[in-house]
């Protein structure tokens, strides 16, 4: 049996961290629909659950191992660019009293400014475009 098995998993592409992340929000959506009153809302749930759950098991029996990599990559590099956002709003946050961040006029990069000291000439260290701001 552990051999038939082990001979039908050949070639497919398995478990990746967009099935991971498919499994999680299929579980949430069980979760919010289970405690929905309305029957039309819990029975939208539970089908948008389902239907997660097939594509990520379609996902991991799937042969064509180059696009479901490619799938896992896009996820990945969004995963990456939404975290990035969140934990530099959460540092902005954090430094909000002791620091103003400006954003380069040129390149937008973000740029972190000791609070108090007057009206600064600022000078961006990537793209070296200077600009006046008050701090």
């Amino acid at each position: 049996m552990r051999n038939r098995l082990i001979r039908f998993m050949e070639g497919r592409y398995g478990v990746d961290k967009l099935h991971y992340f498919l499994f999680i929000v299929s579980l949430v959506l069980l979760f919010i629909g289970s405690f929905a009153v309305n029957t039309f809302i819990k029975a939208f749930f539970l089908l948008i659950a389902l239907a997660i759950t097939v594509i990520a098991l379609l996902r991991i029996f799937s042969r064509n191992k180059y696009k479901r990599s490619l799938e896992n990559l896009m996820y990945i590099k969004l995963r990456d660019k939404v975290s990035g956002f969140v934990k530099t709003r959460i540092k902005m946050f954090r430094e909000r009293k002791t620091h103003r961040f400006f954003k380069c006029p040129n390149c937008k990069v973000t740029l972190r400014v000791p609070k108090g000291k007057g009206s600064i000439r600022i000078t961006c260290p990537k793209c070296r475009e200077s600009f006046t701001e008050k701090t």
